[in-house]
């Protein structure tokens, strides 16, 4: 690195602000390197990320963050401009092992509590009115959001036979037979 002759990186940006390791942090700014020879290191947190580097333009670069928590500055050095500190900080945090016992907030987005509903205009005149909601077993069951009509036909319980054709599985769904399978007796 030779003697910068031109202005200092400046960081005005970074995309996203917070992350995990491993997160391609999109860095945004001025004088951030001539040519992608230009651009000599990336720091993120003290690491230099030089190698994961990706020049786009004077004003954006990429990096891939790397290990690390808590709030990690970012350091651009360009042998045209020489260091630039970045005026934001990125906040990493590490990625936490959810076990059985750990209480956590999830609500799954389940397109099988929407019952479907198609109305087609064959056969309505003009002016008439169309009950949207009012087809037949297209009410959903409070309890567990199902179609009513579902919830009969799925209450009924199914031969060996019928769990044969939907389950193609070996094995005996008896507790005392020698080829038990515990996969047939649970459904």
């Amino acid at each position: 690195m030779g003697k910068p002759s031109g202005p200092a990186p400046q960081v005005n940006g970074i995309s996203p602000n917070e992350g995990t390791p491993g997160t391609k942090l999109t860095i945004r700014g001025e004088n951030l390197g001539n040519t992608a020879s230009d651009l000599l290191h990336v720091f993120i947190g003290g690491i230099d990320v030089g190698r994961s580097a990706q020049w786009f333009s004077p004003k954006k670069i990429t990096a891939i963050t790397p290990l690390g928590e808590g709030e990690l500055e970012i350091v651009v050095v360009t042998d045209s401009g020489g260091f630039g500190t970045a005026a934001v900080i990125y906040q990493q945090n590490i990625l936490r092992v959810v076990s059985p016992q750990t209480v956590v907030t999830y609500w799954p987005e389940d397109d099988r509590r929407i019952a479907p509903t198609s109305v087609n205009n064959t056969g309505v005149s003009s002016g008439s009115t169309i009950a949207v909601g009012c087809v037949p077993g297209a009410e959903l069951d409070h309890s567990t959001g199902l179609p009513i009509s579902e919830l009969s036909r799925i209450s009924m319980p199914l031969s060996e036979s019928a769990l044969r054709e939907i389950y193609p599985r070996s094995g005996s769904v008896h507790l005392a037979d020698k080829d038990f399978n515990p996969v047939m007796f649970l459904l």
